[in-house]
């Protein structure tokens, strides 16, 4: 596994360990040792499979309570996957950083948990499978607008009327409602 920096402040892109053989292959998505090695803090107590068609959004999503930082990995498919800096003492605050992540390239997405996250499904159908380190509190789980005009996300969507959207997602709050961190 190896590690690589992104331009927003803790983004951090995580080479899998993937093995090939006859049968297929097999992919080590998380190893708490090598987090424990990486400095990385995160001590995963929940996993979440999505199943998203094409098109689908899910995001942009954070908890300012009980927050939570979350491993990403694409089982099948591809996505387009952003994150917002909503860390007010960071050099990154208010940017976004967007990533293609599938299956084929191996890639991990680790987030922390002050940043907002969302995705963008490119293919038929996409499975993520989320490795998050604090449980889920509906209280303090914020959704800011996936077309904000501040943040202004480059979705990689030919119309955005086509997006497919939560209610919740729909109705997200402006991006200078949010919650931030210090």
């Amino acid at each position: 596994m190896n590690i690589i920096k992104t331009k927003i402040n803790g983004v951090l892109l995580v080479k899998n360990n993937t093995f090939y053989d006859i049968r297929g292959k097999l992919i080590q998505a998380l190893n708490s040792k090598f987090l424990k090695e990486s400095n990385l803090r995160m001590k995963p107590n929940l996993t979440l499979i999505t199943h998203s068609l094409q098109n689908t959004i899910r995001g942009m999503h954070n908890q300012y309570k009980n927050p939570q930082d979350k491993l990403v990995t694409v089982i099948d498919g591809k996505i387009q996957d952003v994150v917002i800096d909503l860390k007010k003492s960071s050099s990154t605050f208010a940017s976004y950083e967007s990533f293609e992540i599938n299956e084929k390239t191996g890639y991990s997405l680790y987030i922390p948990h002050w940043c907002a996250h969302g995705f963008l499904t490119k293919t038929k159908k996409s499975i993520i499978c989320y490795n998050i380190n604090n449980e889920y509190d509906p209280e303090s789980q914020q959704t800011i607008k996936w077309n904000d005009d501040i943040i202004d996300i480059k979705w990689k969507i030919n119309e955005k009327s086509k997006a497919i959207l939560s209610k919740k997602d729909q109705l997200g709050i402006n991006f200078s409602q949010s919650h931030f961190f210090k």
